[in-house]
């Protein structure tokens, strides 16, 4: 080794949408025999660091995946799950506010119930992640008196999580997926984040070198061609990021995208080529609704120049775009 390249040496850290995914442990835990229980935030009274709907997973020997909290209830519900899988019994507890626990309590004073299931089948699960992965919106409900399940496919796209008496109704929306189209270090410091944080991306670059640079961090990169384009087939959990230098590219992929259900859509450019690219797309019969759709010039922080303050720029404009449209909390 002639030079000293510190991302040999770093460790392997685990992208922060895998804190979210409980799966992948309870599967694990299947697999060697132990016995498990989800654990489903399904009210608050007052505020929440969480939002209903949250999860997580306790196995027999008290691992854990998931979090309901800010850090103080979590310790508490992994006992009282072990509880529940000891006695093969499901249970609903209030914590803080109102609730019999009084050495529990949450900092905002809130009340919040949880529902712990020692019960739930693990092919009801493994069939929700399916469908998920297919990008299907489901809902999955659960009776809270007999502790039945089922999940169904739904096309409303504004179905809430919610209480309805004791049934409880949890939406569970396919994963944020980013088409990522450009070239450039720029582009790949994009996609560097996107993979860090967990985000899924189809990713297209028109240059070998740019290529090369996302396929080293471990992404799969294709080549801008027409199969490539035909990928942009973007739904409303969808996000798109055009970052060209040379914009020949931009206008038939925007013809494109324009014409998909992305919730977001951001373009690399000065205000003064975002300006003549609207006006092109206006001469082929884009409408101005569509065209306000553009983010551009794309991010939050305006005139960042290093690729590291426009990879956080982007990403920090596309994750706010993402909680305004209910795709992540």
């Amino acid at each position: 080794m002639n030079k000293f390249e510190p991302h040999l040496f770093a460790p392997t850290i685990r992208n922060l949408a895998a804190a979210e995914d409980i799966l992948p442990s309870i599967m694990a835990w299947h697999r060697t025999g132990l016995k498990f229980a989800v654990i489903t935030l399904v009210n608050i009274v007052g505020s929440s660091p969480r939002a209903v709907g949250s999860v997580m997973a306790v196995s027999s020997d008290g691992h854990s995946a998931g979090y309901l909290s800010g850090g103080c209830l979590e310790k508490a519900v992994v006992e009282e799950a072990r509880m529940c899988i000891a006695r093969g019994t499901n249970r609903l507890i209030r914590y803080s506010k109102d609730s019999p626990y009084f050495d529990i309590e949450i900092p905002c004073g809130s009340g919040i119930d949880v529902f712990i299931d020692q019960g739930i089948d693990i092919g009801l699960l493994t069939r929700l992640h399916m469908l998920s992965h297919q990008r299907q919106a489901v809902i999955h409900t659960t009776n809270l008196v007999t502790g039945s399940n089922d999940v169904q496919v739904t096309e409303d796209c504004d179905e809430r999580t919610r209480l309805d008496c004791d049934i409880f109704r949890r939406v569970v929306r396919p994963a944020l997926r980013v088409h990522l189209v450009g070239s450039g270090p720029s582009l790949a410091a994009v996609a560097h984040l996107l993979a860090a944080i967990g985000f899924g991306t189809e990713i297209a670059c028109p240059d070998a070198a740019t290529r090369e640079d996302i396929h080293s961090i471990g992404l799969n990169c294709h080549a801008l061609t027409d199969k490539a384009i035909e990928r942009l087939q973007g739904d409303r959990w969808s996000a798109a990021i055009l970052a060209f230098h040379e914009h020949d590219w931009e206008i038939p992929l925007l013809e494109r995208l324009l014409d998909s259900d992305c919730f977001y859509i951001g373009v690399l450019g000065s205000k003064a080529v975002a300006e003549r690219r609207v006006a092109e797309l206006s001469q082929r019969g884009i409408a101005p609704y569509q065209l306000a759709r553009l983010r551009a010039p794309v991010g939050l922080i305006k005139g960042a120049k290093s690729k590291l303050s426009f990879a956080v720029s982007v990403v920090a404009e596309l994750v706010s775009a993402a909680k305004d449209h209910a795709i992540i909390e």
